[in-house]
């Protein structure tokens, strides 16, 4: 029986244009190396490593993190630009950078009903009025917050189709974008709860919001926003039946 490492050897680099660094477990960061070459890094078996890759200059955008399979050539891993993962082998991780962008710009609708926040090849950052360049290839991710009395709907392209229900959207960037997060003053106050506190005691809810626990008096929701709620049974002794609503049973799906 073959027996695992005491370290694994994870070897990091980066095209030209950036930058990276990175830290083993909760140890603390290393300094930011240009090399194209490679740093090698021990990473005991069973701890994790962080990975962080940035621009060295103003005209290069990070795209994603890419490794070398055995004789082969780069492929995507991930997108962020900061990323966590406990090794099970030995490799090489490559951040990846281009020249060519994209402008990313977003609103609300009604004006001033909601704040943005944008993220993905970098840290998360409130959405300048005038957009975003971000690199093409890149992954990028807009959050939507209503500020008070309002409540999220959905993200719309400019011709007004949907794009999404839930309060993010993650998308490859490959054109400009211009997107409008739609939100209303109408809402419903939504509750769920279990049938037997023994069996099941967690409801969470998300879509319109980031997922959180049901509160006892409900949450409120805005008019056509598309609303998941998830049961967790208490063990693995219990079991997920249906959802009901009154005496009807109206999904047998634990979301």
């Amino acid at each position: 029986i073959g027996q695992s490492a005491s370290a694994y050897t994870i070897t990091l680099k980066t095209q030209t244009g950036g930058k990276f660094r990175y830290k083993v477990g909760t140890g603390s960061w290393s300094g930011y190396s240009t090399s194209t070459a490679g740093v090698a890094v021990d990473v005991p078996n069973g701890q994790s490593i962080t990975m962080e890759a940035v621009p060295n200059s103003s005209t290069y955008y990070f795209v994603d993190w890419k490794y070398t399979p055995n004789g082969g050539s780069d492929t995507h891993w991930v997108y962020p630009y900061q990323y966590t993962f406990t090794p099970a082998g030995n490799g090489t991780r490559i951040a990846y950078f281009t020249t060519s962008y994209k402008t990313i710009t977003a609103a609300s609708n009604p004006t001033n009903t909601a704040t943005i926040q944008v993220s993905g090849p970098f840290a998360e950052q409130a959405l300048p009025t005038a957009g975003i360049k971000v690199g093409v290839g890149a992954q990028c991710t807009l959050s939507a917050t209503p500020t008070t009395g309002n409540y999220f709907m959905r993200w719309n392209n400019p011709d007004g189709t949907q794009v999404t229900k839930r309060y993010y959207y993650s998308f490859v960037v490959s054109d400009n974008r211009s997107l409008t997060a739609v939100t209303t003053t109408e809402c419903y106050t939504i509750k769920g709860s279990v049938n037997n506190t023994t069996y099941g005691n967690t409801i969470k809810v998300s879509g319109p919001l980031p997922e959180q626990d049901m509160p006892t008096a409900g949450i409120k929701v805005g008019r056509d926003a598309t609303i998941y709620l998830t049961a967790t049974p208490r063990s693995s002794s219990y079991y997920f039946v249906n959802w009901t609503e009154g005496t009807t049973t109206t999904e047998a799906s634990a979301l």
